[in-house]
């Protein structure tokens, strides 16, 4: 990294510009400290990056998606949908706008619960092993 500038704002934040050589053309990441600890890192695209003193972390991407890391290295995402998904170390669950919830184990296990109550699970083969239709 060559740091480039560095200039204090009135919040008390220092400003730390980075030069990106990438495929000729030079863009610039820009990375706040402030006085609390929390470190903003706003790279070309416009992806913000947040990093938290108690390890946390948070992205927010141009098209409005959020992506947040807790300490226990679990992850939420929401997308710009309104689709939301949670990685944890035991499954992957994605909500959908409409209540659907579907969720898929580490075991390849996975279980659809629909707003109408029903719940359809699929072994890591895909073949449905309960359905409970309604």
């Amino acid at each position: 990294r060559n740091h480039l500038t560095q200039r204090t704002l009135k919040i008390a934040a220092h400003i730390y510009l980075y030069l990106c050589n990438k495929h000729i053309v030079s863009k610039y990441i820009s990375e706040k400290h402030y006085p609390d600890g929390k470190k903003e890192i706003t790279f070309p695209d416009q992806t913000i990056k947040n990093l938290f003193t108690d390890g946390q972390e948070e992205s927010i991407f141009p098209d409005g998606t959020i992506v947040r890391i807790q300490r226990d290295g679990s992850k939420t995402i929401e997308f710009n949908n309104g689709q939301r998904e949670l990685h944890t170390s035991q499954f992957k669950r994605r909500e959908y706008p409409d209540g659907t919830v579907k969720t898929v184990y580490m075991n390849g296990q996975q279980e659809t619960k629909y707003v109408s109550g029903r719940v359809r699970v699929k072994d890591k083969d895909g073949n449905i092993i309960m359905d409970t239709k309604l």
